[in-house]
């Protein structure tokens, strides 16, 4: 069933973003408002049947908390519930999945390019 409106450690969840291979992405809030944002709660899938899945999840915990940089999604919190699933929360990022930007604006990688210091410049759309 949906998990919609259960709690992970501190956080509710609100509504599923994305789901794939290895977990899911739900926008989640913290009901205790000690910190008003909402963010990116990822959960993995079927912790209880990977082995290792929750040291992957970890090494990305220790990545993300390094990276410092505005077009990364910011890492927030992370943790383990009582039932023994981690979670990350992220950057919560209202947007368009960038394939959906290129169909709507007809663009193409070749009319994309990245600047050396990280910028992204359209040459064509």
């Amino acid at each position: 069933g949906s998990r919609e409106g259960s709690a992970v450690g501190p956080y509710r969840l609100a509504r599923l973003l994305a789901s794939g291979g290895q977990g899911s992405v739900w926008l989640a809030e913290r009901p205790d408002g000690l910190v008003n944002r909402p963010v990116a709660l990822k959960l993995p899938r079927g912790l209880a049947f990977r082995p290792g899945l929750a040291d992957r999840m970890a090494r990305e915990r220790d990545i993300l908390a390094t990276l410092n940089h505005p077009h990364v999604a910011r890492l927030y919190d992370a943790g383990v519930t009582n039932d023994g699933e981690p979670y990350l929360a992220l950057e919560y990022v209202d947007g368009t999945a960038i394939d959906r930007q290129c169909a709507d604006r007809d663009l193409k990688p070749s009319n994309i390019l990245v600047t050396g210091e990280g910028y992204v410049r359209l040459l064509d759309y």
